[in-house]
């Protein structure tokens, strides 16, 4: 459920190093355990003469020593070689997943319960102008308006507790050279193995672009909505030229037996109408 390869990383590593631990502590109970109790069974049947006993005895400690020692070493040895091939597939297995989520245009992120960064792709450098590393030293506070606090603050509440929402928004973001930035977010919960949730997750898309062509069109919309006849068309070029922040705007109609010539109905040419042409 969560994006964070890192801690899932440090999670599985801690695991199989306490699966190892405890692998060769049982085994060298049971070993030295059964070994305690055959060998002071079988040095009375060799001998009971107590210095012969006790020699035995220093000889058997000794040998078993050896023998364990030898058998830790092979164990261990397999077992780190096995776990080496297991790092090493799990290791490129995670660089293939970081770079497709390094690569990808849309900021893939994660944050915890009290609203701090503690994930963030390289899309996320790249929208907000700050290094990732100081990224992850910030919280969405310091990025995101104050006029979008109370959105996040209820919809952080709401996911806390537990709530049915929608998982897609829209708001704004401070970019670090202080423009502002729309976005629009899908988010998701991260849980732990026992249900609870730690961390929430999100992909972050910009639409800018988006709004600022809504806005345009508004704009358009109104400006021309009291126009009729050739004066719609030319309030509607002289709009869209200032909308679109261009110098020059035209509409026109298919004209010609083929109609393979366009007729102008206006043109705005920077400052002023200009004559209609094919």
């Amino acid at each position: 459920r969560g994006i964070d390869v890192f801690f899932q990383r440090k999670l599985w590593m801690h695991g199989k190093i306490l699966k190892i631990a405890l692998r060769t502590a049982l085994i060298y109970g049971v070993a030295g355990s059964l070994w305690i109790f055959f060998s002071d069974r079988l040095v009375p049947l060799i001998s009971t003469n107590l210095e012969v006993v006790t020699d035995l005895d220093s000889f058997k400690g000794i040998f078993f020593i050896l023998v364990t020692a030898v058998l830790l070493y092979l164990w261990l040895s397999r077992q780190l070689r096995r776990w080496e091939k297991e790092v090493t597939a799990r290791q490129r297995a995670e660089n293939e997943v970081k770079s497709i989520l390094d690569n990808t245009r849309d900021v893939i992120f994660q944050i915890d319960l009290k609203g701090n960064y503690i994930y963030g792709n390289t899309a996320a450098e790249r929208l907000t102008g700050y290094p990732l590393s100081q990224l992850l030293q910030m919280s969405m506070w310091q990025l995101v308006p104050p006029e979008h606090h109370q959105l996040l603050k209820e919809r952080l509440r709401r996911r806390i507790a537990g709530e049915a929402m929608e998982s897609t928004f829209e708001f704004e973001i401070r970019h670090h050279d202080g423009h502002r930035v729309w976005l629009e977010l899908t988010t998701s919960g991260v849980f732990d193995p026992a249900e609870k949730l730690t961390a929430i997750q999100g992909v972050a898309r910009d639409i800018s672009e988006r709004k600022r062509a809504e806005d345009a069109l508004r704009s358009v919309m109104v400006a021309t909505a009291a126009a009729t006849g050739e004066e719609f068309f030319r309030t509607l070029v002289q709009h869209l030229a200032t909308a679109l922040d261009v110098r020059y705007a035209l509409v026109g109609e298919p004209a010609g037996p083929a109609r393979e010539v366009v007729r102008t109905l206006a043109v705005w040419a920077g400052d002023r109408f200009v004559e209609n042409f094919d």
